[in-house]
């Protein structure tokens, strides 16, 4: 399965997308990608799903979409979501997930930068910038996602203008 939260929520499974119905499916892949690897309490699913009106049943709700995640990725071939704890960890392999590989190849052009390598990093430049398709997580709403969406923006944008820098220097 290949993920992608750099523009609007995507999971594929060989090359073909894989739909992500109502609001809460598509909100909990978000907020589990957005921290891959790492343990995301339930409470905070909830907040994420419901900001600071959740339902008496949010998490039930919450348990029986991971249930329905976990359905999808079983198909997929894969078992990635994990419960820990009171909480829920996606694993995912730094080449299944745009954000992971985007920030590769951006830590590769600052040190092919640092090391006298303009022209090889203006390359790891727009090979990370070419991962983008619109806004990060765009077309999802809620506090935390539009937060963790702000700051993968704001790493583009430092990309955007390392790579005009780089433009401009070896012009």
């Amino acid at each position: 399965m290949d993920f992608g939260i750099l523009g609007p929520l995507q999971l594929a499974w060989d090359g073909l997308p894989v739909p992500l119905p109502g609001r809460t499916l598509p909100r909990l892949f978000a907020v589990l990608l957005l921290e891959p690897g790492s343990v995301i309490p339930l409470h905070r699913l909830v907040d994420a799903v419901w900001d600071d009106d959740p339902p008496a049943t949010a998490k039930r709700q919450i348990q029986n979409t991971v249930a329905t995640a976990r359905g999808l990725l079983l198909r997929a071939g894969t078992s990635e979501l994990e419960t820990v704890g009171d909480g829920y960890r996606l694993r995912v392999g730094p080449e299944k997930l745009d954000s992971l590989r985007f920030q590769r190849a951006a830590r590769i052009a600052r040190e092919q930068v640092a090391a006298s390598e303009p022209e090889a990093a203006l390359e790891s430049l727009r090979e990370a910038l070419d991962l983008w398709r619109g806004p990060a997580l765009a077309g999802l709403t809620g506090r935390l996602i539009e937060a963790g969406a702000l700051r993968w923006d704001e790493e583009r944008a430092a990309a955007e203008e390392a790579r005009a820098e780089l433009e401009l220097r070896l012009a």
